[in-house]
């Protein structure tokens, strides 16, 4: 009984470390694809500004973190295509209160390959925010359509991709309007 629990053990630490390596396979890869399944994650400061009527105001500097899936279609030895599914997260204050934002956004992304380490790429799309407020006791949650713009630089080494981008999301239900602008360091793994 003890041999078999020896073998089990040697047999599940060959297992794992098989695992490992084909896990980290695509990580140490030549070359990412320029097409196919992608995840993404980005993260930066956000600025928001906040109008009601007339009247507008700039909210202290907060965050964003977002995280993506998308598909990349080759359409040319220097364009991709890629539809993308966007989550994120915004946080953002003022006097008081918190505003935080989740938006969902279905994107569409076009890259242009520099050359064989950098890209450049711009984008948008549309999708639906949900706007939580808190402060003073208060809490509130409004829920409206939201559409986003994009665009930015990536190096891409190996299957991995790191980059700098801009973001604008405009979230406009009735009554106010929250713009927000974001400069987010980003990173992409390619399968």
């Amino acid at each position: 009984m003890k041999t078999h629990l020896c073998n089990t053990t040697q047999m599940a630490f060959v297992l794992g470390s098989a695992g490992l390596v084909l896990g980290a396979a695509p990580l140490l890869a030549d070359d990412a694809s320029d097409g196919g399944l992608y995840l993404s994650t980005d993260a930066g400061v956000n600025l928001a500004n906040l109008s009601v009527g007339s009247a507008s105001v700039s909210l202290d500097t907060g965050y964003r973190i977002d995280l993506a899936a998308g598909y990349g279609i080759k359409l040319s030895d220097q364009f991709t295509l890629a539809p993308e599914l966007e989550v994120g997260f915004l946080g953002n204050s003022i006097v008081g209160f918190d505003f935080y934002q989740v938006p969902v956004l279905g994107k569409g992304i076009l890259s242009y390959k520099i050359n064989d380490a950098f890209s450049v790429y711009a984008g948008g799309g549309a999708g639906y925010e949900s706007l939580i407020t808190s402060g003073y006791g208060l809490l509130g949650d409004t829920e409206n359509f939201a559409w986003q713009v994009e665009g930015g630089l990536k190096y891409k080494f190996g299957r991995s991709e790191l980059g700098l981008g801009y973001k604008y999301l405009d979230f406009k239900p009735a009554g106010f309007e929250l713009s927000n602008n974001s400069i987010l360091l980003s990173y992409t793994l390619h399968f």
